[in-house]
């Protein structure tokens, strides 16, 4: 599940790639840039940096997902090819992620996504929805849902048998800055640290959690008729209603009233806080069957230390 990366490695253990790979460009005396395979090389005074997706350089595409002893061979593989050591590098970025075949168009599944509390949501896509981002303030963290189907086509990438005339759903959580990972960890992490055991399972962990965080809309509302209907309950039916098949809509409306003062901060909260009790009551809504496919493909990839 471990793929795009970016290591810093010490001049004295990374500079002689140049030995075994030809620079691109030298913007500055002691400033190169060059690349191997689909990894870019950069080298100035602080360092040398390498970036790009291991599952890539191993296997020529990155849809499979890397197993932990094929992250050790990428990366024992990098070493060889570039002359460099890992030994005292540290990672300070890096990608978790996983690909998984859908019924139907990844764009159905990604209007689902709704708005996630302290991260800004994003939509993205030349020709319809193709990619939702969530990420922190500082940037550090991030998660990215696309259609990788058309990302492969668009850029006439290497695509395995099992994938092909698929529609396939890409998934990314992504630890952007060193401070991220050491706010997660408590420590940096270095490139052996990415098939340790404990690690790589908790980097996975990460990753699920994140997802099944994501509150999914498009659920069926519906109403106890057993029980007295009273204004206060259909309102709140009715508001539910509205955000399950409305999201984008819904969401516009309190940022509009919240521009516009007529929403407080308390208030907002007031309302998010019923809007996470409403996603936890299976006796107020129905989850979506698309949702429900996505997770289960999800909660098979959940398999913590493989």
């Amino acid at each position: 599940m471990i793929d795009n990366i970016r290591i810093a490695v010490p001049l004295e253990d990374g500079q002689q790639w140049q030995s075994f790979i030809h620079y691109d460009t030298r913007t500055g005396q002691d400033h190169y840039s060059g690349h191997i395979k689909n990894l870019k090389i950069v080298q100035n005074l602080n360092g040398v940096y390498i970036q790009g997706s291991i599952a890539k350089y191993l296997q020529g595409e990155n849809i499979t997902p890397l197993t932990r002893n094929q992250v050790k061979e990428s990366l024992d593989l990098i070493q060889q090819d570039t002359g460099m050591s890992f030994h005292n590098a540290v990672i300070i970025s890096l990608e978790i992620g996983s690909s998984v075949i859908l019924k139907n168009p990844v764009c159905l599944y990604l209007s689902l996504f709704d708005y996630m509390q302290k991260y800004t949501r994003s939509e993205h896509g030349k020709k319809g929805l193709e990619t939702v981002t969530y990420q922190t303030k500082t940037g550090s963290i991030s998660f990215y849902a696309y259609d990788k189907t058309k990302e492969v086509n668009d850029r006439k990438q290497t695509i395995p048998e099992l994938y092909k005339d698929c529609n396939v759903m890409r998934l990314e959580y992504r630890i952007k800055k060193r401070q991220g990972i050491k706010s997660l960890f408590k420590r940096d992490l270095q490139p052996k640290d990415l098939y340790n055991f404990e690690v790589y399972q908790n980097l996975q962990r990460q990753y699920y959690d994140f997802y099944t965080k994501i509150p999914k809309t498009g659920r069926e509302v519906f109403f106890d008729f057993s029980k007295p209907a009273t204004p206060a309950k259909i309102e709140k039916l009715l508001a539910e209603t509205f955000r399950q098949t409305n999201p984008k809509e819904y969401s516009l409306i309190l940022q509009t009233g919240k521009d516009a003062g007529f929403l407080t901060e308390k208030t907002l909260e007031r309302i998010r806080s019923q809007e996470r009790q409403n996603s936890r009551n299976f006796t107020f809504t129905d989850t979506n069957d698309l949702i429900i496919e996505l997770n289960e493909k999800m909660q098979s990839r959940a398999c913590y230390g493989a």
